[in-house]
């Protein structure tokens, strides 16, 4: 008996291991199914992949096969299968927290929401009591999202879940699409354009990592975004949120038929798809189809009756086409299915907060805030509401203007006054009669605004907008040295507020905007766009968009510039419409849009056929291209390859010698050359030329020459020609600094008189204007031009100057506002403006005073009312003002960064994540200079080689990131340096991040506004092996002590052994190219907009050339050095200073150059890269 059972056994023994043999025999076969059937997942083919799994998982081969086919069975909408799989997987694979994880999306789609809740408890309990089961790759990843699930932090879950399955397995691709997707949830777009980028080169050829970094790209650079959908979609063309996220795009671009195709697409792969229904229901609703909405909507919650997100999406669409109050009934519908849901929560506090219903609003957004601290929108307003409490508010009956305090007291009543007659002109224009007060927020930093208005602090360009009944804008103190016209500003929101109220946010953005920029123009003819140059050349181009896709040009723009000419082109059909048709039909339309009626229906019914209309405004369009000085040759000259861009015509901005602000100091230009020479033409300039570009190029050598006799001739052949020149390129500007450099005064004023007539910021302009105007006497003048550039910026002090000089001068019982009218945008004398805006702005508040409502509007109009007889009480008035001005000033200068242009300022941008040089991304300062090197020989150069590296999660606002001053500071340093030295230098720069190969291929690298540096653990011994073998890092632009200990902590990782040693100024650095011989302290730059104020006799703040960080006035410079063991430099540190401006803003301002660029910044940047090179 007992050898039967040992045979026994032992045969049981056998075909045990015959099994465990068969099944290795096997196991690579069903894995190489597996894989590729994966491949047929994620190619789109869902179908042959359905057939597929279906096969394995009758054969119960392991869990992957179910949740390969649920995966499949949800993309093609047959939800019921997908749970029919899962229930019959669930006993099979017990311990499988993957497969649950699944399930509770499978779940979730057949509305059985409590199940889907068991399963997540389930992945719970098994997580905590059997751990040690899930520690390899692919269950780090799930255990990871089910932790963000039930609301762990999500920093712990990327480092300690996603980043531990991409180090243990590095080709495991789902642990880059759960890290990607929580960056692009918590809305850290730079971190997922990383992610994405990085997976990208692991599996370049796999849609999901395409469509994840056109996710990344879609809020700031949508033509990216689209090439990346454009790749993503050739991969897989049935990938339906690629699908989904183009519709999403053409809705926004209000190109709905191309939204309705889109979604054709997605619904012919799942029929069923809940955000494909809601779009549509989106689509409906801005058809006025309310049978088609519902419909919609239903088809969108067939499956999962309570389903937020579907609510949400509908909500938030109409909430970006300004419909706030339909938008925040469905955030209210969707929170209804889930109060805890907060996407819809966060989104109904915003859609509050625009509609004027601030108290809701403001606790929504609290409670956000408390549930998820990394809710980014949340987090922000938090931090607004703080801000709020320090804004003064003003009001009358039909305004609530909310300003910082001490600027409601300079010009608060000067708002109230503009408002109040932009409505009286407005609404009986248009025969509108607003129903309750308009809200105005004027935030003196530009981050409060974007906040206000977008919900993130970065969305540079915007100067205001309009929600309705709610007009946010920026303040004039956060639009650094070249601020707009604030007046135009608030009147072009204002017209909002109409246009908007007559179609109940039924208007496409193209005549929305058309029509405020139309009205501008309208009130004051300074005011708006007109015809230019550049506008000219995009007219007869390729660049005049068809009416209908207008909005379009808005939200895709090819540049800043081009966002621009969409407004003027938007303006421009406005007034072809009106001269064509008459006012009364446009009017007409506003109505029939605000009943519901398309907008092509609406113009066609009021005017004619859309194609017949686009094609007439073409040729309108073109006439008036045309006609800007037929009597010039418009034929563009090829630019030489070697001339720098500020000397071409074509630049964008003014050459930063020959600009007029050279001119309009209270000092004349220096006789003495700069030390940076200037490119000149290789061939003699026609001297009966008419070419446009040719006469500008010729004026901008002469002028940069200083050779003002020279540059008039061209100059004064451009404005006879063209004598309604505005623009950038200004003829009338340039013409100005000729005459001052030859002193010839009368001729002066009178080219800066055109100007000023026909430019509505041309502060410098106005401030030389006074300056001459009051040599001359002529008070009347004085005064006009003091109220121009009160209308820009009233928050300097030089125009209450010459006001009070003027009002001294008109001696006891007279009156310097009595003769000379000034335009003014409702068509009163000047005199009458001057002394309204005056009456306002002699008696402030004192800054203790509080304002009950209605009080200040009151006190103001008495003051109207009255006759200054006296000129004695005006200008001890003007007096007091002005010592208001002062600690305003001084709190101004405190931001550290600030906006470069019109739309044009430093952003972060997805490309820079992925950018190898410095030239694939857009220059937004000046436009840099180009060259190229001896053929053959482009390797042998010097590179400027910037460091991409991580944010501290420890920084505070005022410390920067690595992109500051990019690209411009790289490429202008750059060319100066090849400029001034024998060094020959690469034109493109390059990025690296510390851990890319080709770091040691150069031996100098660059890192700014260290203060906020994070090394990780991989790049510390690849830095000190960089740094020992012979490389450089320079560190440039951090403050304060606080940044510098940041610095200090993170460079004594990389080399403990070390330390800085200050270098004095006898160090041979400071003398081996330019012979440096001032204290240290007179090599300090810091931001251009303390430079400029620094520079200004009459601001708080002249000789300041430090900054305020962190609480800290950082006075003292600082240039340290960490040596190696034969002495050569490893590590120098300029602290407390800002090359990185002198270097980017050099274009900029003409003051700002000379004392910043030329003294300070390149001669210290040249000198100590030509001492690390030959040291």
């Amino acid at each position: 008996m007992r050898c039967c059972e040992k045979a026994f056994s032992r045969t049981k023994c056998v075909r045990r291991f015959a099994a465990v043999g068969l099944l290795l025999c096997l196991w690579p076969v069903a894995a190489a199914d597996l894989e590729e059937c994966r491949k047929l997942f994620v190619s789109g083919n869902y179908s042959e992949c359905i057939s597929r799994c279906e096969e394995s998982v009758r054969k119960q081969r392991d869990e992957e096969w179910p949740m390969l086919l649920m995966k499949s069975l949800l993309a093609t909408g047959r939800y019921p299968e997908a749970e029919a799989v899962l229930t019959n997987a669930l006993p099979l694979y017990r311990s499988s927290i993957r497969l649950r994880l699944a399930g509770r999306e499978v779940f979730n789609a057949n509305g059985r929401t409590d199940e889907a809740r068991e399963l997540l408890e389930e992945i719970n309990d098994r997580g905590g009591s059997s751990r040690w089961m899930y520690r390899d790759p692919p269950n780090l990843v799930a255990l990871g999202k089910a932790a963000l699930l039930l609301g762990a932090e999500p920093k712990l879950v990327l480092e300690n879940f996603f980043d531990q399955a991409k180090t243990a397995d590095p080709n495991l691709r789902d642990a880059y699409l759960a890290s990607g997707e929580l960056a692009l949830e918590k809305e850290d777009y730079g971190l997922a354009a990383k992610i994405f980028g990085d997976a990208l080169k692991k599996f370049p050829e796999d849609p999901d990592m395409r469509f994840g970094l056109a996710m990344a790209y879609a809020p700031s650079a949508r033509p990216l975004m689209l090439k990346s959908l454009e790749v993503a979609l050739s991969r897989n063309a049935n990938h339906v949120p690629a699908l989904l996220l183009l519709a999403d795009h053409a809705i926004d671009a209000e190109e709905y038929a191309a939204a309705g195709e889109m979604l054709d697409q997605a619904l012919a792969v799942n029929s069923w798809q809940p955000e494909a229904w809601a779009y549509r229901a989106v689509l409906a609703h801005l058809r006025n189809e309310t049978k088609a909405e519902s419909e919609a909507r239903e088809k969108a919650l067939k499956f999962w009756p309570t389903n937020p997100k579907v609510d949400h999406l509908i909500g938030k669409k109409l909430s970006q086409k300004y419909r706030f109050t339909e938008g925040s009934a469905y955030q209210r519908r969707a929170l209804k299915f889930d109060t805890g849901f907060l996407p819809a929560k966060i989104q109904l506090a915003q859609d509050l907060l625009r509609l004027g219903r601030e108290e809701e609003g403001w606790q929504l957004a609290d409670e956000v805030h408390q549930r998820d601290g990394y809710d980014v929108t949340a987090y922000n307003l938090a931090t607004l509401r703080e801000t709020f409490s320090n804004l003064q508010t003003i009001t009358n009956q039909d305004f609530l203007v909310r300003m910082s305090r001490r600027e409601a007291a300079i010009y608060g009543d000067r708002v109230l006054d503009l408002l109040q007659r932009a409505r009286n002109r407005l609404s009986e224009k248009y025969g509108l009669n607003l129903d309750q007060p308009t809200t105005v927020e004027i935030f003196p930093e530009q981050k409060d605004f974007a906040v206000r208005t977008f919900g993130l602090p970065d969305n540079p360009g915007f100067l205001g907008v309009c929600f309705g009944h709610v007009v946010t804008a920026n303040s004039p103190a956060s639009q650094a040295a070249h601020p707009a016209n604030w007046e135009a500003v608030l009147w072009h929101e204002f017209c909002h507020v109409i246009t908007l109220g007559l179609t109940r946010n039924k208007m496409p953005r193209w005549l929305s905007e058309g029509i405020s920029v139309y009205e501008e123009k309208q009130a004051n003819p300074t005011w708006g766009q007109a015809m230019n140059p550049r506008y000219r050349e995009l007219v007869l181009g390729d660049d005049l968009t068809p009416v209908g896709k207008l909005s379009a040009a808005f939200l895709s723009p090819k540049s800043d510039l081009h966002v621009q000419f969409a407004y003027y082109e938007s303006s421009l059909v406005v007034e072809f419409l009106v001269q064509g048709f008459g006012f009364e039909s446009l009017k007409q339309i506003l109505h029939d849009l605000g009943e519901g009626a398309d907008i092509n229906e609406a113009i066609g019914s009021h005017t004619k056929p859309m194609e017949k209309f686009e094609k007439d405004f073409a040729a309108f369009a073109r006439e008036r291209a045309k006609n800007l000085a037929p009597g010039l040759d418009w034929e563009k000259p090829k630019r030489q390859s070697r001339t720098p861009a500020f000397l071409d015509a074509d630049s964008s901005f003014t050459n930063r010698v020959d600009t007029p602000k050279a001119v309009w100091t209270n000092t004349a230009p220096a006789p003495e050359q700069s030390f940076l020479p200037h490119a000149v033409s290789e061939s003699a300039p026609a001297a009966d030329s008419t070419n446009y570009w040719e006469l500008m190029r010729q004026a901008r050598t002469a002028l940069a020459a200083k050779k003002w006799a020279e540059a008039k001739a061209p100059l004064q052949k451009i404005i006879e020609r063209c004598p309604a020149q505005t623009g950038s390129d200004n003829a009338y500007a340039m013409l100005a600094a000729a005459f001052r450099g030859l002193n010839e005064t009368n001729q002066e004023r009178e080219v800066l008189s055109k100007l000023a007539a026909l430019e509505s910021d041309a502060t410098d302009a106005y401030l030389r204007l006074m300056e001459l105007e009051e040599a001359a006497k002529d008070w009347p003048g004085v005064t006009e031009n003091a109220e121009r550039f009160l209308a820009v910026n009233p928050l300097l002090p030089q125009p209450y100057r010459y006001q009070t000089a003027a009002a001294r001068s008109a001696g006891p019982g007279g009156s310097p506002f009595s003769s000379g009218p000034a335009a003014a945008p409702d068509g009163r004398s000047g005199s009458e403006t001057a002394r309204v805006a005056g009456a306002g702005r002699s008696a402030p508040l004192p800054r203790s005073a509080s304002v009950a409502p209605g009080n200040q509007r009151r006190i103001a109009t008495c003051e109207r009312e009255r006759d200054w007889s006296g000129s004695g009480e005006q200008a001890v008035r003007t007096l007091r003002l002005l010592l208001l001005l002062f600690p305003l000033l001084a709190g101004v200068l405190f931001a550290q960064r600030w906006r470069g242009g019109w739309g044009g300022g430093e952003r972060w941008l997805p490309e820079y994540e992925t950018c190898r040089t410095a030239r694939e991304v857009p220059w937004h300062s000046t436009e840099p200079a180009n060259w190229t090197n001896t053929a053959g020989f482009e390797k042998d150069v010097f590179t400027f080689a910037r460091i991409r590296r991580d944010r501290s999660p420890y920084s505070t606002w005022s410390m920067g990131e690595w992109w500051t001053d990019f690209p411009d500071s790289d490429l202008n340093f750059s060319f100066r340096l090849q400029q001034m030295t024998s060094l020959k230098v690469d034109p493109d720069g390059r990025v690296l991040n510390l851990t890319d190969p080709d770091l040691f291929d150069y031996p100098w690298i660059y890192m700014v506004e260290p203060g906020s540096l994070m090394l990780r653990d991989e790049e510390v011994p690849i830095l000190r092996k960089y740094l020992l073998n012979g490389g450089v890092l320079m560190a440039d632009d951090f403050w304060g002590e606080r940044q510098w200990a940041n610095f200090h902590r993170e460079i004594n990782r990389v080399l403990p052994e070390r330390e800085f040693v200050e270098l004095d100024m006898t160090n041979q650095l400071f003398h081996c190219v330019f012979d440096i011989k001032v204290p240290k302290s007179k090599l300090q730059t810091p931001n251009i907009r303390q430079g400029i104020w620094s520079l200004d006799p009459n601001s708080g703040s002249y000789g300041v050339t430090w900054e305020y960080h962190d609480g800290e006035e950082c006075r003292e410079m600082h240039i340290r050095a960490i040596f190696d063991d034969k002495g050569r430099i490893m590590v120098i540190a300029t602290h407390n200073c800002d090359n990185g401006d002198g270097w980017e803003r050099e274009g900029e301002d003409d003051g700002f150059f000379h004392e910043f660029s030329e003294k300070r910044a390149y001669p210290l940047g040249i000198n100590i890269i030509f001492y690390l090179m030959t040291h």
